[in-house]
């Protein structure tokens, strides 16, 4: 009986541990030098993505800045399309060619059409901006 307690009462307490373990993203343990190349590799394999896919509307001047997240494993491209009256920024996951989120915004009058960030709705682009900031900035 007191083993089937003891068991209890370690899983209740070791549970909470193993959860924060999920929560919390731990970085691949690679040096700075493999860090350094796989940052490169990422920027070569974006430059390669944009060229290929030809995003956007050759009209419509862009601006793309790459991302090798670390945590993640991953490379992220985040585009910037700025026309007359609006700007569209998408940022995707190079590797898996898919679309993480984007936001497009009037520029005129401020105004937020459509803001989205794995599958979070916006109200505004600062929001967005602080959505997507800890996965480009590490």
């Amino acid at each position: 009986m007191r083993a089937i307690i003891l068991a209890g009462l370690l899983i209740f307490v070791v549970t909470p541990a193993f959860a924060a373990d999920l929560d919390a993203p731990k970085a691949k343990q690679v040096s700075a030098k493999e860090v350094y190349e796989l940052s490169e590799k990422c920027a070569k394999f974006a430059a390669e993505w944009i060229n290929m896919h030809k995003y956007g509307n050759p009209r419509i001047p862009e601006v793309y800045l790459c991302h090798y997240n670390r945590y993640m494993n991953k490379c992220l491209i985040l585009i910037t399309a700025t026309g007359p009256d609006s700007e569209v920024k998408y940022v995707y996951d190079v590797n898996e060619n898919r679309r993480l989120g984007g936001c497009l915004r009037f520029t005129q009058t401020n105004h937020v059409d459509k803001c989205e960030w794995l599958g979070t709705i916006c109200q505004s682009q600062s929001e967005w901006n602080t959505l997507i900031n800890p996965y480009m900035e590490e």
